[in-house]
């Protein structure tokens, strides 16, 4: 499995099917790997350097503009509008996208722009790092489908997500033929999940989980989560070291954990984390 660090992206695959682009990481570079279908493998090479960064993007665009000019008229085009701030993961989701789902693809990197762009009947695909996670995901008013993509969602994290309104969750460890099957079913107006959120909707209980919180307690739970002591978080939300360690018992028992070292599974590493 290859990953980054605390959030991992697409995942490779045992079997030679996998997504279109696997991101290695190594110390100084970081090599992006393509698959076109049948036309074998491009290595696009990258170094910190923005500048490389911003022409490999503008090079992706291309590649998914073109692959939309061949969207057939006899289909019914789905809008789709991503919101992703990673440039790479961005322009690689876009062309996909195009290619195996023919879909009309825009995109955006922050969530207070969503407002501005979104249209009654598209879908939105979004980042579960980029959400707020004290409101609706969406506007009901606005008659968007939300769906929701990110790493490992858990029992104590799907139903969270759910209640915020996400008629689809897409978890990266899945694979293409489950994103691909779960979109198609969110673009005939249905719910839908890849596999191992459906593993997670089965496990899951009312009364155990980040719905369980409150505001509070979910800003005590994401500093802690952070790794902040007790007292570090009493002194940021400005009050006393007892009542955050109070808070955290809370935390600690409608998560249904009983250490530090299980916050993190229990949160989920998708769960968008204050600054």
């Amino acid at each position: 499995m290859l990953g980054l660090g605390h959030d991992p992206l697409f995942k490779a695959q045992k079997e030679a099917m996998s997504f279109p682009f696997v991101i290695v990481f190594c110390p100084s570079v970081t090599k992006i790997l393509l698959n076109h279908g049948g036309g074998g493998i491009n290595y696009i090479e990258s170094t910190k350097n923005m500048q490389d960064m911003e022409n490999q993007e503008a090079t992706l665009h291309d590649q998914s503009d073109q692959l939309n000019q061949t969207v057939g008229d006899d289909k019914k085009t789905v809008l789709l509008i991503i919101l992703e701030e990673r440039a790479a993961i961005r322009s690689l989701l876009m062309d996909w996208l195009a290619r195996e789902l023919k879909c009309k693809t825009e995109y955006i990197f922050e969530y207070e722009k969503f407002n501005l762009v979104a249209s009654r009947g598209c879908v939105a695909l979004l980042s579960s790092r980029l959400l707020p996670f004290d409101k609706k995901i969406v506007s009901n008013k606005k008659g968007v489908t939300p769906v929701v993509y990110g790493d490992s969602f858990s029992p104590t994290t799907v139903l969270w997500w759910r209640e915020r309104g996400a008629k689809g969750l897409l978890d990266w460890q899945d694979s293409p033929i489950d994103w691909k099957e779960s979109l198609e079913r969110l673009f005939d107006g249905h719910m839908a999940e890849t596999p191992s959120v459906k593993r997670a909707l089965q496990k899951a209980r009312e009364d155990l989980g980040l719905q369980a919180l409150t505001r509070r307690e979910m800003e005590v739970a994401q500093l802690l989560v952070k790794g902040s002591s007790a007292k570090q978080v009493a002194k940021k939300l400005g009050t006393t070291e007892g009542t955050i360690k109070n808070q955290r018992k809370s935390v600690y028992r409608k998560l249904g954990i009983v250490r530090a070292t299980e916050l993190p599974w229990a949160m989920g590493n998708g769960v968008p984390v204050i600054d």
